[in-house]
């Protein structure tokens, strides 16, 4: 074997995951933004983190980062210059 060889470590498979479904939606948490284009949906630390897409013919051209905090149900736009607009859902 050469030193440009590597040898490669053989990867074993994802752990299996298993979702409980019974009474799914009793468990399940909702979050209720305004309606309207959401792109690049991702969660982190108790908070879901979006992007919030211009409407079709607004003649914006820019989308806001935008959190809703499922603790305090509270939504934060990054439009508002960093203070959140702190709009309570529910």
């Amino acid at each position: 074997m050469t030193k440009t060889k590597r040898k490669r470590k053989k990867e074993s498979p994802p752990a299996a995951v298993e979702i409980d479904l019974d009474d799914f939606e009793r468990r399940g948490r909702g979050a209720a933004p305004e309606a309207g284009y959401f792109s690049d949906l991702a969660a982190l630390n108790g908070k879901l983190i979006y992007r919030r897409l211009p409407r079709a013919g607004s003649g914006e051209e820019t989308s806001a980062l935008v959190y809703y905090d499922l603790e305090s149900e509270r939504i934060n736009d990054s439009r508002q210059r960093g203070r959140g607009d702190s709009r309570s859902q529910g």
